[in-house]
């Protein structure tokens, strides 16, 4: 009665889709795919050529295309018809979601700052400029700030060099490649601002700053790919620049002298999540995408 596919943005992932498309060409007007992502299918669609006008001619019959935010939407309007493309932002577990007292007690010691970078730590996410914004900074400041990074690095090579460069300072610490649960919760818990300055290619709209949102952090990344749709500067935390070592340095410094500022962003946060992002207005707005009569688990 109706296909539904989460589709891939890389090269070879498109590639696949494209020969599932191919399987399921009398069904496309039954189709629905998904969209965790952005920037790489973008690249896809907006670039001459085959492999773009083979994706165009099946985007083009199918019954619906689900996306992340408006960002997403314009990639696919001038594929399909806007009434055919449909938003359905992401979500965080219910678990995650704290209190607003819990949030004023966290915020009730700032010293030192807690800045917790959770993801993958690869190219294009900004783990390395984050601790070259820390390194760079005067040791009076240094003093005053913590950052915990978490996540798995590509390479053995990579992460020897990520070693070598933090091995003198005693504000960074590396907690491994993988929480969950309860652990997860209590490091966002533990944690005053989230730092994900990514320029990752195929970055859609990142579930670890709504996690952020929903255990009341006050958060520090770009303006990239899906990311704008979900925050703004000033209102979330702090914009820094792509690439920029010193555009994170500042934020940092900004966050430091304006701790008494940190709490009530979080609990905008944490109450913008909760009004937003939550599990039950995902499954919901799913299900109506898809036309499908079925009460969300």
């Amino acid at each position: 009665d109706l296909i539904y596919l989460t589709i891939s943005e890389s090269f070879a992932g498109n590639i696949k889709d494209l020969f599932i498309y191919l399987i399921c060409y009398s069904k496309l007007n039954n189709t629905f795919i998904h969209m965790l992502g952005g920037a790489g299918m973008k690249q896809i669609l907006k670039k001459r050529g085959l492999q773009s006008n083979l994706n165009k001619f099946f985007i083009k019959r199918m019954k619906g295309v689900i996306v992340e935010g408006n960002i997403q939407a314009i990639t696919f309007s001038q594929v399909i018809s806007p009434s055919r493309i449909h938003i359905v932002p992401n979500f965080a577990e219910d678990f995650l979601f704290v209190t607003e007292d819990e949030v004023r007690n966290k915020f009730s010691i700032t010293t030192p700052i807690n800045i917790l970078y959770l993801s993958n730590l690869i190219n294009g996410k900004g783990f390395n400029e984050l601790a070259e914004a820390y390194i760079s900074l005067p040791a009076n400041l240094k003093a005053q700030v913590k950052i915990t990074f978490v996540g798995g690095f590509e390479s053995e090579i990579s992460k020897t060099d990520f070693f070598k460069k933090i091995c003198n300072e005693q504000g960074i610490c590396y907690l491994g490649s993988f929480v969950k649960g309860e652990k997860k919760k209590e490091l966002y818990l533990q944690s005053h601002i989230f730092c994900l300055p990514t320029f990752y290619p195929f970055e859609g709209q990142p579930i670890s700053i709504l996690e952020a949102y929903a255990t009341g952090c006050a958060v520090i990344t770009t303006y990239h790919s899906g990311i704008p749709n979900i925050f703004a500067d000033k209102v979330n935390g702090y914009v820094v620049e792509s690439k920029s070592v010193p555009s994170l340095r500042e934020s940092i410094i900004m966050a430091v002298d304006e701790k008494e500022k940190l709490v009530s962003i979080a609990i905008n946060n944490r109450n913008m999540a909760s009004a937003k992002f939550r599990k039950s207005i995902y499954l919901s707005s799913l299900m109506t995408a898809l036309k499908l009569n079925i009460s969300p688990l």
